[in-house]
């Protein structure tokens, strides 16, 4: 199988035939690839998908980082033997129109979460519309919109719920909001457009994140989903997300 090499760092591509199972062939024309293997954490595979999702390529994480919540161990057997147990995980990809103070635009993907964070000390404005079904206000650090198989990231941290992968919804979760602005939680469903506003943005500046990549000094932005990618993964979601609770939970994970 040709596949195409994307790693965290110069030593990893150079090592990917060490690395990658054995009977795989690299190429570095991407669009004769079957699949796109990539080397490293969470942070490398969210790069991955930023910059090559647009070739409508399978995903394959060969954990070499930190973490690896995406990412498969490193494994030196057969790809011939692996490829008929490994599973496809269909995951949507969050799409972010910004503007900026200066009227510039901004577009920007993730697979976890988009929010907007303060950028000084002065606490963060946020008007939230969902379509005509929502309309509220946020005060504080800020707001993140998380999909289902991100609210294990930052949406947890912040309080937020977790979803159950595969459900076609997003969760909006406010962070450290202050006082009578704290606002719930809000699962909504993907199909959805939703739009934030920064009040007095010339005061009270903010910056819009997407998984990990940052834009300062956004006045508007409007959040929809209209791709997915396919991930593949040795363990099934269902498998993989019980380990994860179970460890979130400090419980010993089950074995095969």
């Amino acid at each position: 199988m040709l596949v195409y090499i994307y790693a965290a760092s110069r030593a990893l591509e150079e090592s990917w035939s060490e690395i990658c199972p054995r009977d795989v062939q690299r190429t570095d024309e991407i669009q004769k690839a079957e699949a796109i293997f990539v080397m490293g954490g969470d942070g490398t595979m969210l790069r991955a998908v930023r910059s090559l999702s647009v070739y409508a390529k399978p995903f394959y994480g060969i954990h070499r980082g930190r973490r690896g919540f995406f990412m498969n161990p490193l494994s030196r057997n057969s790809w011939h033997e692996m490829r008929p147990k490994i599973h496809q995980w269909k995951l949507p990809v969050l799409a972010a129109q910004a503007q900026d103070h200066q009227g510039i635009k901004h577009n920007l993907t993730a697979m976890n979460e988009i929010l907007l964070r303060r950028q000084g000390g002065q606490t963060a404005c946020i008007a939230v519309k969902v379509e005509t079904d929502i309309s509220t206000f946020v005060e504080g650090d800020g707001l993140l919109l998380s999909t289902a198989m991100g609210s294990f990231a930052y949406n947890l941290s912040s309080g937020g719920p977790l979803l159950w992968p595969g459900l076609s919804v997003f969760v909006m979760t406010s962070i450290c909001a202050y006082g009578w602005h704290r606002s719930p939680s809000f699962v909504i469903p993907d199909t959805k457009t939703i739009v934030w506003e920064v009040q007095s943005f010339q005061d009270r500046s903010v910056f819009l994140e997407a998984d990990g990549l940052s834009v300062p000094n956004i006045e508007r932005v409007t959040i929809t989903c209209t791709q997915t990618i396919t991930l593949w993964h040795q363990s099934s979601v269902e498998e993989h997300i019980a380990q994860k609770v179970q460890g979130l939970q400090g419980l010993p994970t089950a074995s095969k």
